[in-house]
């Protein structure tokens, strides 16, 4: 949803994008552009732009703006404040996927599985439906205004660290491919929770019990951030 910023009467749209992850894309292109400052992003559902400096239907449009843009976002003017036209939008939960915060990562397949990092050092990270790991996510791009708050896509780079333990445990790659939480920070892509990682069985040397364990992969399953 898009609606103006200095009165709510006109100029309101309903922003559609080609998916979640375009959506993102395109507002990471935008800020960077010198309209930046005449849109804000309120939430990932909802923006509000200043028309009288910066008609924000018009960024797929102008090429110093996000003309990359153009047939993968719609924008459709809806009725004035004054119109007789209920629109109608379902309420959808959208996880804002922020740089430095802190989100559960479950499976998309079975949203029931979370990522869960027993209490210890070195050890792998797992899959269960009892328990859950909170986990900070960070951008490692190196560039001084891509930190805190910045909104990340695939081709970031990250670093992935969990914090609901004792102290923080950052992630990394071991033997095998397992991925564990101990003492070194590894860089993944952000687009690596589409299809970087898949389970498979691990023995726990802590429990002494067989384990279904997060495992790095080319070919892996979709995760998803919620929090």
């Amino acid at each position: 949803m898009l609606e103006k910023s200095r009165d709510n009467d006109t100029y309101r749209y309903v922003m559609t994008f080609a998916s979640r992850e375009i959506a993102d894309e395109w507002w990471r292109a935008l800020s960077k552009t010198s309209y930046a400052s005449y849109v804000t992003r309120v939430t990932p559902e909802f923006y509000t732009h200043d028309v009288a400096l910066f008609n924000v239907s018009d960024s797929v449009l102008r090429q110093d703006c996000t003309p990359q843009f153009l047939n993968k976002v719609f924008f459709t003017l809806l009725m004035d404040r004054g119109g007789r036209d209920v629109n109608h939008l379902p309420e959808q939960h959208v996880t804002d996927h922020v740089s430095g915060n802190v989100f559960f990562i479950r499976s998309k397949a079975d949203p029931t599985q979370f990522w869960y990092c027993p209490n210890a050092s070195e050890t792998n990270i797992c899959l269960s439906r009892e328990d859950r790991t909170l986990f900070r996510i960070d951008i490692a791009n190196g560039q001084p205004n891509e930190g805190s708050g910045t909104i990340m896509i695939a081709t970031d780079n990250i670093t992935i660290t969990a914090v609901s333990t004792n102290k923080d445990l950052p992630v990394s790659v071991g033997d095998g491919g397992y991925v564990i939480a101990g003492s070194k920070l590894e860089r993944f892509k952000f687009g690596d929770l589409r299809g970087g990682f898949r389970v498979a069985h691990a023995w726990d040397t802590t429990d002494k019990k067989d384990v279904r364990a997060l495992v790095r992969s080319d070919q892996g399953e979709s995760w998803e951030l919620v929090n």
